[in-house]
């Protein structure tokens, strides 16, 4: 994809983050106005940014992991994550479970009438393991709107993945959302003992993992360059024995630092997007980058919390949200020691 092209994605990504998620969060509560997320994500699938595993919809080619991704690479779906993360990574979360939802429900999976009852904003479970291990029923995390008729597990398996349909009546579930950072993805607990219907994957899981992983890298890192921007204007306004204490040493290491982490982790990022292999070497990339970028960002974030000292830890200014957010992503599935537990089993099986 060319630069222009690009350039036109990241800015209508933060036109519409500034004008729209922005006004959601707002500063009067302490995760923004989480009424206005449904009608947010509807905008966004009128706007594109948001895919549809509807062909029809505007979103279906363009948005998040929409089917473009498939030919013209991934990088377009991250400049749109990491342009509404630094709004709010909640949104952003809700856009990329979305689009990899969509992504595998396309033709011919989603023509099927057995899930004519999945939700129109869909979101896909976290359940990404090795792929060549048998994985027992439930229970298992999952991105869900507060009503919904089914729910589709998906998993991977040595041909690809599976997709387990379950009706309403057949999972109970447990709202997780107080305790999480990301609020607005309203994130669930599902039980189930029915494996539910299954219909075979076509796509490599590797595929869908790989992307996961850079999604949320890239989700990482929007939501610590928005802190790093609170911070540095914070730091030129507020001034402190004559100065502006953007001039004071220890906080110019604060914020070089920062930026210094995003920067080599952003760079890594989109130079792993144009690596858009179905190979294990490409998705032990990812699951690296994945390790490292999460806990950079969480680490930029903090540094960020830091130059505001007790004013970081306010509502006002949105940075403790920010910090809730990076700990969350760091833990969200597959979390930074369940990659680095695959990777020590993978290199363990190559030795023998």
């Amino acid at each position: 994809m060319d630069r222009e092209t690009l350039d036109a994605f990241a800015h209508l990504a933060r036109t519409f983050a500034r004008k729209e998620v922005r006004n959601m969060v707002g500063r009067d509560t302490r995760d923004g106005d989480l009424a206005l997320l449904p009608s947010l994500l509807e905008k966004a699938l009128e706007t594109g940014l948001m895919t549809s595993p509807d062909p029809h919809s505007p979103g279906h080619e363009l948005g998040v992991w929409g089917r473009a991704c498939l030919t013209e690479g991934p990088t377009a779906s991250l400049v749109i994550l990491e342009e509404m993360a630094r709004e709010c990574a909640g949104v952003a979360l809700c856009l990329h479970a979305a689009g990899l939802g969509a992504l595998e429900l396309d033709e011919p999976i989603f023509k099927r009438p057995a899930l004519a009852f999945f939700p129109r904003n869909q979101r896909l479970t976290w359940e990404f393991l090795d792929g060549e291990e048998e994985v027992a029923p439930g229970p298992f995390t999952v991105l869900a709107p507060p009503q919904w008729d089914g729910l589709v597990i998906y998993r991977p398996s040595p041909r690809g993945w599976t997709a387990h349909v379950l009706e309403r009546q057949e999972v109970s579930w447990e709202d997780l959302t107080p305790r999480t950072g990301l609020i607005a993805s309203g994130i669930i607990q599902v039980h189930s003992e029915n494996p539910g219907v299954q219909i075979p994957g076509t796509r490599s899981p590797r595929v869908l993992l790989r992307r996961h992983l850079l999604g949320l890298t890239a989700i990482g890192v929007g939501n610590a360059l928005g802190a790093l921007a609170t911070a540095e204007e914070y730091a030129a306004q507020r001034y402190q024995g004559g100065a502006a204490i953007d001039s004071h040493a220890a906080v110019r290491l604060l914020l070089g630092e920062a930026r210094a982490w995003l920067t080599g982790v952003r760079n890594q990022l989109y130079m792993a997007a144009q690596e858009d292999r179905d190979t294990r070497e490409a998705l032990e990339r990812s699951m690296v980058l994945a390790v490292k970028g999460t806990e950079h960002a969480w680490r930029a974030t903090s540094h960020a919390l830091q130059v505001l000292g007790g004013y970081g830890y306010m509502e006002d200014y949105r940075l403790e949200k920010r910090l809730r957010d990076a700990m969350t992503l760091k833990t969200l599935p597959p979390s930074a020691r369940d990659l680095t537990l695959m990777l020590g089993h993978r290199e363990r099986r190559e030795r023998t």
